[in-house]
């Protein structure tokens, strides 16, 4: 029976460079694919949500810490940087024991995440408390994103994808500034 597997390869620094979904007949195939596809790094390999193994660049296994440490690993101030479409926006956030609060010039975003190894997932709502200024005009006054990542050593990076936008998709960033 074929199985739905995705791998997120990244490069040597961390950075995920491309995702890839296949269908393979069990886990030793499917991780013989990643490492064929991942040439240039390391990757990542989830099957139908599970976490199956990540490899990196050096060839090395990578077993993540406890869930706990690593969410309060994560506690801290970040500059958010968010871009998909015409749509660029810089705030900032704080990561706290599963709880996002932060904002920028125009929005206020509150939500949770949680960690699972070193995949970040959660759901945050940006609600707009002043009139826009300058630059594209987001079409929403509230927004709530889905988020999905992953947690390197120096920053986070991901996807966010929005209900109320279908066929929209934000690349997202979180760089810590400070603990």
């Amino acid at each position: 029976m074929l199985r739905d597997y995705r791998a997120y390869l990244f490069d040597r620094d961390g950075n995920i460079f491309a995702i890839e979904t296949f269908r393979a007949a069990d886990d030793a195939f499917a991780l013989l694919k990643s490492k064929q596809i991942s040439g240039r790094g390391g990757f990542e390999l989830w099957r139908s949500g599970d976490w199956i193994a990540r490899v990196d660049a050096e060839g090395r296994a990578w077993t993540p810490p406890s869930p706990a440490e690593r969410e309060a690993a994560l506690n801290g101030l970040y500059k958010v940087e968010v871009a998909g479409g015409e749509l660029q926006m810089t705030g900032t956030l704080s990561l706290l024991d599963g709880v996002v609060r932060g904002g920028q010039e125009t929005f206020a975003i509150t939500g949770r995440y949680h960690c699972s190894g070193d995949a970040i997932s959660g759901m945050v709502l940006g609600r707009r408390h002043s009139p826009q200024q300058r630059g594209y005009v987001f079409p929403l006054d509230e927004v709530r994103l889905q988020l999905d990542g992953w947690v390197f050593a120096d920053h986070i990076a991901g996807s966010a994808r929005a209900a109320e936008l279908p066929d929209a998709r934000f690349e997202v960033r979180l760089t810590r500034l400070g603990g």
